[in-house]
């Protein structure tokens, strides 16, 4: 069955790092301190891009990472 074309506003832990240049370390200590609002249990984790738009933008203030950079670079060449 093939899946329709409708976007899921919903993003598991592979996309929400692409989407916020993030590693998953940090989005799972984001989740487990409170920062983060997330659905689902188990491995069946989602994140609304809403909630990953207002996490990062709470984040603005801090430098980002040697690695976070490198991967923006690496994602605007290609």
């Amino acid at each position: 069955m093939e899946a329709t074309g409708a976007k899921s506003p919903y993003l598991n832990y592979a996309r929400a790092e692409e989407y916020t240049t993030l590693d998953r370390v940090t989005l799972w200590r984001a989740v487990k301190a409170g920062r983060l609002k997330a659905s689902g249990y188990g491995r069946a984790i989602r994140f609304h891009v809403k909630d990953l738009d207002s996490y990062t933008a709470s984040r603005n203030g801090k430098k980002k990472s040697r690695r976070q950079q490198r991967r923006r670079r690496r994602r605007e060449r290609s």
